[in-house]
């Protein structure tokens, strides 16, 4: 991402693949997301469409954790997020999202996850981190 705003062409193409990606998981959805997922989730559509990415991949998680809780596994909201996908018997990627969710959140004093200068250099590889999260909370709405 840069600061730059999205032209409208990029803009109309990130939502079109969100909507065929994420929005048509909906309707297979096992459960109808609760309420803090489905909110989270159009925050995340929007995070997405502007090219947000690190965003996308953070609250991609957040969304995927508020609607496991509120659907598969209500009622036991001291449990940790890990614990919750492996119980769950989620694929690896889940844990590999958590991690890198973790590393973007979480500072490692002295060996940063990111710099300032990331976005520039970095930029397909968080996008494509970010349209693999969005894959997952996809797949996570279909559970």
């Amino acid at each position: 991402m840069t600061s730059e705003r999205p032209t409208q062409a990029d803009w109309t193409a990130r939502r079109r693949w969100f909507a065929e990606t994420v929005t048509r998981a909906l309707d297979d959805a096992a459960a109808q997301p609760g309420q803090q997922a489905e909110a989270l989730l159009a925050e995340l559509e929007d995070v997405f469409c502007v090219g947000a990415w690190l965003s996308a991949v953070i609250l991609s998680t957040a969304v995927i954790e508020a609607h496991l809780r509120e659907t598969a596994a209500p009622g036991n909201a001291l449990e940790n997020t890990r614990d919750l996908f492996h119980r769950l018997g989620l694929p690896a990627e889940f844990e590999e999202l958590r991690l890198l969710r973790n590393r973007l959140v979480h500072v490692q004093p002295g060996s940063p996850t990111l710099t300032p200068d990331m976005h520039w250099s970095h930029g397909e590889v968080f996008e494509q981190d970010a349209r693999d999260a969005l894959r997952l909370v996809a797949l996570a709405l279909t559970r």
